[in-house]
């Protein structure tokens, strides 16, 4: 896991099983291009992104404001254990 102020996406991805991100634009593109699946607890105005990606079944949606700790490492899990979802990825 990394977080700071500035990362660089770009590198970093290739390395990562799955990314947990707010759903903005650009991580979203490069979560896809790397065919990383997403766990999405959107927040200020990517809510299309984060509901597109849902329903395509690349990402999982959480609530923004009232996930758990548990709903958070358990959408984790189901993502890294599961196959169908990661055939989806482009």
């Amino acid at each position: 896991m990394w977080g700071t102020e500035f990362l660089p996406q770009t590198s970093i991805l290739p390395l990562v099983d799955l990314v947990i991100t707010h759903g903005g634009n650009s991580t979203k593109t490069e979560a896809l291009r790397f065919s990383k699946p997403m766990v999405l607890p959107p927040f200020q105005d990517p809510y299309d992104n984060v509901q597109r990606m849902d329903e395509l079944g690349f990402g999982i949606r959480l609530d923004t404001y009232r996930f758990t700790d548990g709903e958070l490492t358990g959408t984790v899990e189901r993502l890294l254990a599961d196959a169908a979802a990661l055939g989806r990825l482009p």
